[in-house]
C-alpha cells in the first residue's frame, strides 16, 4: 500500500499532480484521493462532484460512514473523499487522523494538508511529495520538485509549467513507485541509448 502526501506549492498544482497520478495509478489498482483543504472546489470541479451531505471531516470525526462520503469518480478505479465546503468547519487533532489508517486502497493520495494537519499526514504517509524544497529530512521516502541542489529526497525535476504528455506522467509514476530520481538519464546515457537500440 502506498500513501502519498503532496505538500507545498499552490493548491492548483497539488490538484493537477494528484489527478495525473491518480489516472496513472488507476491502470494498476484502485486509487483514493483525500482532500484536506476546506473550502477548496478544485478537485470537486475537475471531477464534477455534486453537492454532498458528508465530507472528509465528517468521516474522520465518525459523523458518517465511508460509503456516505466517498465518491466514485472513475468507474471502479478512482475514488475521492472531498473536503468540506466550509473553511472553518472543524479543528482536527492528531488522534482524529488515526481513522485514515483503516482505509483499504492500494494507492492513496492526500492533498491540501497545512500546518498541524500536514505534520499528522506526514506520519500517515509512506511517501511525501514536496512541490517546493523541504526544510528537513523525514524518515520516509521524500520526492522533491524544484531546484536540483536539494540534498533531501529523490529529485523529480522542475514542476511542469505546461501540459505534459502521458509519457511524462508514466515516468513520474514509475519514479514514485520505484523510489528513484527522474533525472537518472543524463546526457551521455541518452547518447549511448541512441547507438545501442
Amino acid at each position: 500500500m502506498k500513501k502519498y502526501c503532496i505538500l507545498g506549492g499552490k493548491m492548483q498544482s497539488q490538484v493537477d499532480l494528484a489527478i495525473h497520478l491518480a489516472t496513472f495509478f488507476s491502470n494498476q489498482s484502485q486509487v483514493l484521493l483525500l482532500n484536506l483543504k476546506r473550502g477548496d472546489y478544485l478537485l470537486r470541479g475537475f471531477y464534477e462532484i455534486e453537492d454532498m451531505i458528508y465530507d472528509l471531516d465528517d468521516y474522520i470525526l465518525d459523523q458518517c460512514t465511508l460509503e456516505q462520503c466517498i465518491v466514485e469518480v472513475e468507474e471502479k478505479k478512482i475514488f475521492c473523499i472531498p473536503s468540506s465546503y466550509k473553511q472553518d468547519k472543524n479543528k482536527l487533532a492528531g488522534k482524529d487522523f488515526v481513522k485514515l489508517k483503516a482505509l483499504d486502497y492500494s494507492i492513496q493520495i492526500c492533498i491540501g494538508a497545512e500546518k498541524e494537519e500536514a505534520e499528522w499526514m506526514k506520519i500517515w504517509a509512506t511517501d511525501i511529495i514536496y512541490l517546493e524544497c523541504p526544510k528537513k529530512e523525514e524518515d520516509k521516502n521524500i520526492f522533491v520538485f524544484g531546484k536540483k541542489d536539494s540534498k533531501i529526497g529523490f529529485y523529480l525535476g522542475k514542476y511542469p509549467d505546461q501540459e505534459q504528455g502521458e509519457k511524462y506522467w508514466e515516468t513520474l509514476g514509475l519514479a514514485l513507485l520505484q523510489g528513484k530520481d527522474m533525472s537518472t538519464n543524463n546526457f551521455w546515457e541518452k547518447i549511448k541509448g541512441l547507438f545501442i537500440s
